[in-house]
């Protein structure tokens, strides 16, 4: 009886085992349905940012070019601007003129034509547009797959070389034309006046108008605007003066220096701004020299100038008073080698006549000469008792050679040298000789004779 009373019982436990063991599984049955609800929920929520397949992504979930439209420089409503006026009848005067007026609401541009844009390295074969391969005119150029076989090396050296030949045959033309001065370089200026596009040299100025984003032309459209603005070379003739100094003759023909400058003082710059010829400038007389505009000029202007006779300077030394005198007189040199004084041949060349006259003075209790270009300093020896002993000789208006001149503060009297010569110059001043400039100006040094003349 206890044994079945044991059986029993031991049924019981089992049976309320398996009970609390399917309450379990049914709890975790109900309980797995409302995690996988959650976590959809939750990914609903806070979608993933790294997988989605739209590419960049913007901060405010925007796309691509969305981004634009949050652009605030630009006006939320289309703005209509009028088309600019571009100047007229402009001529070149060497300052920045104004070409277009500038507008936030578009953007101007130089246009340059072919003639100043750089070259590709293929000009002359037609297709100047089209970037090189490196193998053209070999017919292979267009199959990626076909490798540089020596054949077709060959046949793109042959096609090299007979371009090269072409070069070689256009290179004389092409030196001729490098001779030609280059025209005025086209460059417009948008910085300097923000109100205006300036530009400065001559010539004709492609602009092309483009609108910003947000405007358009009054009465409609937003078709870029084309200007064509010419800046006209500046007749050289009425633009500028011309100024020539008289030279002198020494047996070859003379190419003064020729000043070209504006009314506002602006200096022209030869075989820049002009070239210049020379007329009958191998003789004595009047002489006639071209001034031709190029670049930012046209038109010729012709000026004259004298070429004068030159005139040997004598130079002879005193050693009992240590005395230079210089004379344009061979009477007064041998006058003077007879009395003792040692020849020195000729200092250097003058003109016979100019506008530059050097004057002589003399001192009778000194008994030395002074010879100066500055009327102030004669007027002043004059007044200390000094001979105004007149003009002894011109000083070369297109101051050809310096005549320095030097000082020598120990010595009472004859203390001055003037001298064509810088080693004797170098000299003086080294013995203690002061430096005071140029006196005037030789049209050539001197010599033993006049064939030593340069």
């Amino acid at each position: 009886m206890n044994e079945i009373v044991k059986g029993h019982t031991s049924h019981k436990s089992i049976l309320a085992t398996l009970a609390s063991l399917l309450a379990c599984i049914a709890l975790v049955m109900a309980l797995v349905p409302m995690q996988a609800i959650a976590a959809g929920e939750e990914d609903t929520t806070n979608p993933p940012t790294t997988e989605q397949p739209g590419g960049d992504e913007n901060q405010d979930g925007t796309t691509g070019g969305d981004t634009e439209g949050d652009d605030t420089d630009e006006p939320t409503d289309v703005v209509e601007i009028a088309v600019p006026t571009a100047a007229k009848n402009l001529t070149y005067t060497g300052q920045a003129q104004k070409l277009l007026p500038q507008n936030k609401g578009y953007t101007v541009e130089l246009v340059l034509d072919d003639e100043q844009e750089p070259g590709t390295g293929d000009e002359g074969t037609g297709d100047e547009n089209k970037p090189s391969t490196g193998d053209e005119n070999t017919g292979d150029e267009q199959d990626p797959t076909t490798p540089d076989t020596p054949a077709t090396q060959t046949e793109g050296d042959d096609a090299t070389e007979g371009d090269d030949t072409t070069g070689d045959e256009n290179t004389g033309d092409d030196a001729t034309e490098g001779d030609k001065p280059e025209a005025p370089k086209q460059e417009i200026d948008i910085e300097t006046d923000k109100d205006n596009v300036l530009a400065t040299n001559a010539g004709t100025y492609n602009l092309k108008v483009t609108l910003n984003k947000g405007y358009a032309w009054q009465g409609g459209g937003t078709t870029d605007q084309n200007f064509e603005v010419v800046i006209a070379a500046a007749d050289i003739n009425k633009a500028t003066t011309a100024t020539v100094a008289n030279v002198t003759f020494m047996g070859e023909p003379v190419e003064p220096e020729v000043t070209v400058a504006m009314a506002n003082g602006t200096k022209l710059v030869k075989d820049v701004d002009y070239t210049l010829e020379y007329v009958d400038n191998d003789q004595i007389g009047t002489a006639t020299v071209i001034i031709k505009g190029i670049g930012n000029f046209t038109g010729t202007k012709v000026a004259q100038f004298q070429i004068g006779e030159h005139q040997a300077m004598y130079r002879v030394y005193n050693p009992n008073s240590g005395e230079h005198f210089y004379t344009a007189s061979e009477f007064e040199r041998d006058h003077l080698i007879e009395l003792g004084w040692k020849n020195e041949q000729i200092g250097w060349y003058a003109p016979v006549k100019s506008d530059a006259p050097v004057f002589r003075l003399y001192n009778p209790n000194a008994g030395e000469h002074h010879f100066t270009m500055s009327a102030v300093e004669r007027d002043a020896l004059v007044k200390e008792g000094w001979n105004d002993e007149g003009i002894g000789w011109y000083s070369d208006e297109n101051q050809t050679v310096k005549v320095l001149r030097q000082y020598n503060p120990n010595a009472y009297a004859n203390n001055h040298n003037y001298t064509t010569s810088q080693y004797e110059f170098d000299h003086n001043i080294s013995l203690g000789w002061q430096d005071e400039g140029i006196a005037w100006y030789a049209a050539a040094e001197g010599g033993d004779t006049e064939a030593d003349a340069k």
